[in-house]
């Protein structure tokens, strides 16, 4: 920033005078997923140093600032309240008599009277008429405004016009600048966002291909011939929730108050998407790529961030976007995969109801784009069929993804365990006792498809294992580690081939609470 302006926020009001309105012109923006975007505005000095910005952005606290072009000295930036008067058109009856007070017209009321006079008062719920010495009504009339059917006059003689006064935030600005200095504003704001999504075609047996789209959701900006970039990765903006001062025009206890919430941590709900899968079967092949031209930008790794770049892109206010980033191929495999929970929670034996496991038919391929997978929803086809709906997790490039299609109704997968030995009392702590049990599990799988299949097989244990076939790999997790029972996942992989059925075994010893 080749100036940094020191800002002063007044409170109260100032008249705009003479000096010239200055747009602040969008020229580029940073769209994150969570609805907020970096957006760079520019606005042109005027020759005589002096101007006024209308509609500063909402900014998040700490992140409004002011720079500008070489040689432009900003000497005072001020947010104030502007109050300007325009003209409007009366709305109702009560109006028009308030706004023609003082002039004789035409006027007509239920029952009492018709023809000129002059109104004298238009106050609260009445009228005060003197009618003129055309009429045959003498004195004064006092009258409900709502006996008043309609007033009349010729052209310039009745008042449908008045006055209204509307009050805008705007930024007061003087600086010494040389013929073309800009002011620069760059701020956080919400309004503007981009949702991602993939579609993985696996039309070909042996090859995969990924198309990376975006949708930007516009609800605040007008955007010109702007570049923008799409944010992936997780920023660390703690105060997100609070606006900052010099433009949210809050009192000072509001905007306190909003400090001292931030300061307590609260609990982040955190929601899952839920997808519902279904079958459509289209008229032909579809190519999500082919309609669109692909950007020929590699994209940006700044630190732990990566950015989507999408040149000179027009999108107004309201509106919405459908960009598509980049394609890839890569080579994939079917795997199925099928996740068994632990029978053990707070070192008691939970008994989990019987019939079949959920087994899901997955992809696995390697992220070849060059560019990271960011977190978003995903759908397969084959030969213009939807398969399949899920999550494709934030993958970095060259790293491996799984992403779910279905589940695996013809790969069945059944378990059962079974007490074969108990040690009564075995371990006694300060609050609890404790009986050790063996427990001895099965597995059973068979495979009903017409094609041999992949399985990738996980069980989660609490306590000591003493045997498993089959060799699996095990691993000890860090979870529980003050918990009576140390905590394991238990991974196989087994190739069945069509009609194949296999069972494994396992044992382990748990301390239950008695």
């Amino acid at each position: 920033m080749s100036a940094i302006a020191a800002l002063t926020l007044l409170s109260t009001g100032f008249a705009q005078g003479d000096l010239p309105e200055v747009s602040a012109k969008v020229v580029s923006a940073s769209l994150f997923k969570n609805g907020y975007a970096v957006v760079v505005r520019e606005a042109l000095v005027p020759t005589s140093g002096q101007g006024i910005i209308p509609a500063p952005p909402q900014s998040v606290l700490g992140t409004f600032w002011i720079s500008s072009s070489p040689g432009v000295q900003i000497r005072e930036l001020i947010a104030t309240t502007l109050t300007k008067e325009s003209d409007r058109d009366v709305q109702s009856l009560d109006e028009a008599l308030t706004a023609n007070v003082g002039k004789v017209v035409g006027i007509k009321v239920r029952e009492h009277f018709e023809g000129t006079a002059k109104i004298l008062s238009a106050a609260g719920s009445i009228v005060i008429l003197e009618p003129t010495e055309r009429t045959q009504q003498r004195g004064v009339l006092i009258l409900p405004k709502g006996s008043v059917l309609e007033i009349s006059g010729a052209a310039g003689e009745v008042v449908w016009k008045v006055k209204q006064k509307t009050n805008q935030q705007a930024l007061r600005f003087t600086a010494s600048a040389p013929r073309g200095g800009v002011i620069k504003i760059v701020s956080l704001e919400p309004g503007i966002s981009w949702a991602p999504a993939y579609a993985l075609d696996i039309s070909d047996e042996k090859t995969l291909r990924l198309v990376a789209r975006a949708s930007l959701i516009n609800d605040s900006l007008d955007l010109d011939g702007v570049d923008v970039r799409l944010v992936t990765g997780f920023p660390n903006v703690p105060f997100l929730n609070i606006q900052d001062p010099f433009t949210s025009f809050q009192n000072l206890q509001m905007f306190v108050s909003a400090l001292m919430r931030a300061g307590a941590p609260e609990d982040a709900a955190q929601s899952g998407m839920a997808y519902q899968m279904a079958r459509n079967r289209l008229s032909e092949k579809l190519d999500f790529a082919e309609a669109f031209p692909i950007s020929q930008a590699t994209g940006e790794q700044n630190e732990d961030l990566f950015f989507y770049p999408l040149p000179k892109v027009t999108l107004k206010r309201g509106d919405r976007g459908y960009h598509v980033l980049f394609t890839a191929e890569s080579e994939y495999a079917h795997v199925y995969t099928c996740s068994l929970g632990d029978s053990i929670v707070d070192d008691q034996y939970v008994e989990r109801p019987e019939g079949p496991r959920d087994v899901w038919h997955s992809l696995k391929f390697k992220n070849t784009s060059g560019k990271p997978f960011t977190t978003a929803s995903a759908i397969t086809m084959k030969d213009s069929s939807l398969l399949g709906q899920d999550m494709m997790h934030y993958t970095s490039a060259n790293a491996e993804a799984t992403v779910k299609i279905t589940k695996a109704l013809d790969v069945a997968v059944e378990d059962a365990e079974e007490e074969i030995e108990r040690q009564r009392d075995a371990l006694r702590t300060r609050s609890r006792t404790y009986d050790k049990v063996t427990i001895k599990g099965r597995i059973r799988v068979i495979n009903r498809k017409a094609q041999a299949v992949s399985l990738e097989l996980s069980k989660g244990v609490s306590g000591e294992i003493l045997a498993t076939d089959r060799n699996p790999k095990v691993t000890v997790l860090a979870k529980g580690l003050r918990a009576v029972n140390p905590r394991n996942r238990i991974e196989w992989k087994l190739d069945l081939s069509s009609g194949e059925s296999a069972e494994i075994t396992y044992q382990y010893s748990v301390y239950i609470a008695t």
